[in-house]
């Protein structure tokens, strides 16, 4: 499975920028570099890891600590005030090794999938009934995407409207 490094929300560009960026030795030394970092300077934030080093800009240690947050190589810890800009910040920490493959199941028709279910949910204004047909259906779609197998968008519409 192929993981997207853009956010769902990203204009074109960005996401063609995240597209190149992934498909490059770069993405990998970058991801290496922070990984480093933050594995030296346990709960630091990431302002903190950006004064640390030179070469890598702010937005690029924030993406590649969220890149390597869905791998499971790093995790958020606690809020504290930033020794570089006094400001409540998340601290970073190592928990496990160097990865940049999802732990978790990024692939677009899948969060397209899930975040249908959640507008259609809302939309609904409650929850379905657990055990009931429609929530058994959506779970049973939301496990084919997941599997990466095929998955009908529009049946889970369909389920939301009737239900």
């Amino acid at each position: 499975m192929k993981h997207l490094m853009h956010h769902s929300g990203d204009p074109l560009p960005s996401q063609m920028a995240a597209e190149k960026m992934t498909n490059s030795a770069k993405h990998e030394k970058h991801s290496r570099i922070v990984y480093e970092l933050v594995e030296a300077t346990p709960d630091s934030t990431a302002i903190e890891l950006l004064a640390s080093q030179d070469g890598l800009t702010e937005y690029q240690i924030r993406r590649r600590l969220t890149d390597l947050k869905q791998s499971g190589a790093v995790a958020t810890g606690f809020f504290r005030k930033c020794k570089v800009r006094g400001t409540d910040m998340l601290t970073w920490r190592v928990c496990g090794p160097f990865s940049l493959q999802p732990k978790f199941d990024t692939s677009p028709t899948y969060r397209t999938i899930l975040a249908s279910v959640i507008a259609g949910g809302k939309a609904l204004g409650r929850k379905l009934p657990k055990g009931s047909p429609a929530r058994q259906a959506l779970y049973e779609i939301l496990k084919a995407a997941s599997d990466g197998r095929e998955a009908d968008l529009g049946k889970v519409n369909e389920i939301l409207d009737t239900a």
